[in-house]
C-alpha cells in the first residue's frame, strides 16, 4: 500500500491508517474541539500526544498542539498535514533502503576522549553509544527536534579518529579528531521539504563533545551517572548529552 491510500481527508479532518508495529501511527479523528484518538492495529494509547508529536511533526504542550490542529482544520489546511505524514515517512524510506556503504575507520573503541576530574574516563565508543541512543527516538530521544544532515557531515582527516566499531554510522563517529556531525532543526527541515541549506544548523565536535560531558557532570548529575557510571542510560540520557553538547543545556524538554 502506497503512502498516499493510508491518508484521507475529510470533512472532520484527516484520517491517517497504518499497521500494528510499525511506527505509522493512526491519527483517526482530528475534530475541532476533541482530543485525538491514536491506534495502531486494534492497539489504542492512552496518551497519543508523543505519536501525535511525532507523526505530524507538532511541537509544544498537549492545549498548544490541539489549538494547532483545530485551526488548520477549520481553515481547510488538512493537506498540510498530509504532506507532513508523506515527507516523514518518505525520509524514513529512504534510510531504511539506503544501500550500506563502507565507511572507513580504524581506531580504537576504547580510546578515552576524555577524563572528568581524573576519575572518570569517557570512551568514544560511549559517546557513539549515547548518541545512537539520542538518534533513536523521536519521542523520548533528539528526534522530535534535529535532524542528521548526512551530506553535510565532515569527516576526520584522520581515520584513527573513527572507532572501528561505529565506522558505517558518521552521524555517531564522524565528531571526533577535526571531523564534524551537523544536525539541523528537524522542524524546519519539514517545513522546507528536507531542504537542511534553509534550515537552522548546527556542529558537534569532539571539543563540545569535552565541554559536553563537563556541563552534564555539573548541571545534571543524575543524567551523568545514568550515562558514565551506572550504564543505565536511555534514549532521554543520550538527549540530555547531546544537548549539553550542542547547546550547553536542556533547551528541548
Amino acid at each position: 500500500m502506497s503512502v498516499a491510500e493510508n491518508i484521507h481527508p475529510h470533512d472532520g479532518g484527516v484520517t491517517f491508517t497504518g499497521e500494528e508495529g510499525t511506527t505509522f501511527f493512526g491519527i483517526m479523528s482530528l475534530r475541532k474541539g476533541m482530543a485525538i484518538e491514536v491506534r495502531t492495529g486494534l492497539k489504542f494509547f492512552q496518551d497519543p500526544w508523543p505519536q501525535a508529536r511525532e507523526l505530524l511533526g507538532l511541537s509544544g504542550s498537549k492545549e498548544e498542539m490541539l489549538a494547532e490542529l483545530d485551526q488548520m482544520i477549520a481553515e481547510g489546511k488538512t493537506q498540510k498535514l498530509v504532506d507532513r505524514v508523506i515527507a516523514r515517512r518518505k525520509a524514513e524510506e529512504e534510510v531504511k533502503n539506503a544501500e550500506p556503504k563502507e565507511m572507513p575507520g580504524t581506531g580504537d573503541p576504547e580510546r578515552v576522549v576524555h577524563e572528568v576530574g581524573g576519575i572518570f574516563p569517557v570512551t568514544v565508543e560511549r559517546v557513539c553509544e549515547l548518541l545512537d541512543m539520542a538518534y533513536g527516538s523521536t519521542t523520548y530521544g533528539s528526534g522530535s527536534w534535529m535532524a542528521r544532515c548526512g551530506d553535510r557531515h565532515v569527516q576526520p582527516s584522520d581515520e584513527s579518529m573513527i572507532p572501528s566499531t561505529w565506522k558505517d554510522y558518521p552521524a555517531s563517529s564522524w565528531c571526533f579528531g577535526d571531523g564534524k556531525v551537523i544536525l539541523c532543526d528537524v522542524e524546519e527541515y519539514l517545513e522546507y521539504d528536507r531542504d537542511d541549506e534553509r534550515a537552522t544548523k548546527w556542529e558537534l565536535t569532539e571539543e563540545k563533545i569535552k565541554v559536553g560531558i563537563e556541563i552534564m557532570g555539573k548541571k545534571y548529575k543524575d543524567h551523568f551517572v545514568d550515562a558514565f557510571i551506572d550504564d543505565n542510560a536511555d534514549a532521554i540520557t543520550g538527549d540530555v548529552f547531546l544537548q549539553c553538547c550542542v547547546f550547553g543545556e536542556i533547551v528541548y524538554v
